[in-house]
Order: structure tokens, then sequence, then C-alpha cells
């Protein structure tokens, strides 16, 4: 007798569920999330019959044992076991991965590229079934928010120094996380003409020095950029001394995902004036699909039809 016709997904399905039942695993859980062009397992827990845990040489007789049986009773399927020495829990993990990697991701629509998206695995060793479910992020950005933020007696001495070094004016774009983390920024000098004026390195210090040694004397030297050694430190200095609070005020309508601030520091009609404009970008999730897999119990129906024509004899 043929054996039966089971698609690759579900005998991998029944091979694994038989292969943690026989190490009294009770529930195994995979979480998953991606984005940009990235995506990956996050982890696998699993739940013991008695919290008993098995042992690395349990893990590994059974997985043998598991392999011995499976293809005796359908010789057409072969499963490979993870790689790179697992051991124990962590070669379940990975037996886990794989049935994931094999046999679901692809089918789960882009949880990876652009904004990604995130979902979970389940598997009820008792009930023998798999069930999956996945949501799909989506980031917006809000209107942008503009200000001013007025220190002039301190701009006026930080641009004092800036303009002799031929800077007048400074500009710089930063990206922060939901957890004001920078993580992307951008910074340029202007002339007075608006063309680039750059900054060798020595020049670069020289110039830190002497805006710290302008800011420190200013009644307001809390605010001195004592631990700007860069010129991105300096333009963080100036996000968080002066912007930030302003900035994240008007961030609360909702999830906020990350944000973007640009600054300019110059002069605006001979007064000095740090300028800011703030665009939030808000993460909502989509429900994508869910769906559930019953593992069969494969079995060899020709040795049960024997003893049935045994019986009936």
């Amino acid at each position: 007798m043929n054996p039966p016709d089971y698609t690759a997904q579900e005998y991998a399905a029944a091979f694994l569920i038989d292969f943690l039942a026989s190490l009294g695993v009770t529930r195994a859980d995979l979480s998953f999330s991606g984005s940009g062009d990235d995506g990956a397992v996050n982890d696998v827990t699993f739940a013991y019959r008695q919290d008993r845990q098995p042992s690395e040489e349990q893990v590994g007789e059974q997985w043998r044992l598991a392999l011995a049986r499976h293809h005796l009773l359908y010789p057409e399927y072969s499963a490979e076991g993870p790689t790179h020495g697992e051991k124990g829990e962590r070669f379940l993990a990975a037996a886990v991965e794989k049935y994931f990697d094999d046999h679901l991701s692809s089918n789960l629509g882009d949880w990876v590229n652009g904004d990604g998206g995130s979902g979970s695995v389940g598997l009820d060793i008792a009930g023998r079934l798999i069930s999956h479910r996945v949501t799909y992020n989506t980031t917006t950005a809000g209107e942008p928010h503009s200000g001013r933020v007025r220190r002039r007696a301190l701009f006026r001495a930080l641009l004092g120094v800036a303009a002799t070094y031929g800077i007048a004016r400074i500009e710089a774009e930063l990206d922060f996380d939901d957890d004001a983390h920078c993580w992307s920024q951008n910074f340029t000098f202007r002339a007075a003409d608006g063309t680039t004026v750059t900054l060798d390195d020595p020049t670069q210090a020289a110039f830190l020095d002497a805006c710290h040694a302008a800011a420190s004397t200013h009644p307001g030297k809390r605010h001195a950029p004592l631990a700007a050694s860069s010129i991105e430190e300096f333009t963080l200095w100036l996000h968080e001394a002066f912007v930030e609070k302003a900035a994240l005020a008007f961030g609360e309508d909702g999830e906020v995902e990350s944000y973007n601030v640009t600054l300019a520091l110059g002069m605006n009609s001979g007064t000095p004036v740090l300028e800011w404009t703030a665009t939030f970008y808000y993460l909502t999730t989509e429900d994508g699909e869910s769906d559930e897999l019953a593992a069969p119990v494969i079995a060899p129906a020709a040795k049960r039809s024997r003893r049935a024509r045994h019986r009936a004899a």
C-alpha cells in the first residue's frame, strides 16, 4: 500500500510535533519581526509537562528515534536536523525555527521589507495544531511643527565664534527612534552667501573648544556643550539643550515610532535664532493572515489493516 499523500508541510508538522511530544513539550511559541529589508525569529519558548526540561542527551536520542520511526512509516520524507552544534533546548528551538523558515515564513506576506511586520507561531502539542498570525506595519508622517528658541546672548556668542571660521549658519538634520535615541544625523556649515564651509579635523576641534569656552562664560552655562567632542555631538547638544522638550510636546497624538528634527542656528534680521522643525512618524498595524494547520497522525495503515483482518478471522 502506498503511503498517505501528505504535503511536505503536513508531514513536517507531524514530525515536529511527534518529536516535541516525545520530550514532554506541551507547547512551543515562536515570535518574529522584520523591517527595512531584514527579518528574523526573535524568540522560541517551550512549556514542559511537569516543568521538566529534557537533557541534551534525551534531545539527541529522541531526534534519532523520531527520524528512524518516521522514515519507517513514510520513507519519502526526510528531515534535516539543526546545524551549528545546537544542543538541548537550543536544538528544539532550531527545529521549530527550521519549520518556520521552510514552511511558513514565505507564505505570510511581506513582513520583512519596508515598514515590515511581526507575528507569532504557536504549537499546541496535545491538540496537534500549529497556528500562526501576522500583522503588517504602516508608518505615516504627521504634520511638521516649527518653532524658534531664543537664547540670544548665548547664540550670539556661539555665532561670534563661528564667524571667525567663516560660518554664518549651522544646519542639522537628526532622526530619532521612539526612545529619543539618535540613529542618523547630517549637518552643514554655511557661509553668509549660502555656500558650504568644510572644517578639517584640527580646525573642527579648535572650533568646538572655542564654542565651549564661549558657552561656559555665559550665565546659562549649564547649557554649555561640555561633551561636544565632534560636530555630531555639538548638533545633538543643540537639540537636547534647546529643542527636545518642545519637539516632543507635539508627538503625543499617537504611537510615535520615530521623529525627525531639523535645526538651523543663524542670524534672522540681525538676531541670532535657533529655528527647528519636527516631524513625527506614527506606527499603525494591520492584521494579516491568521491560520491553523492540523498535523496529521502518521501511522502504518497497512499494519493496522492486517490486524483488522486477523480479528475478523
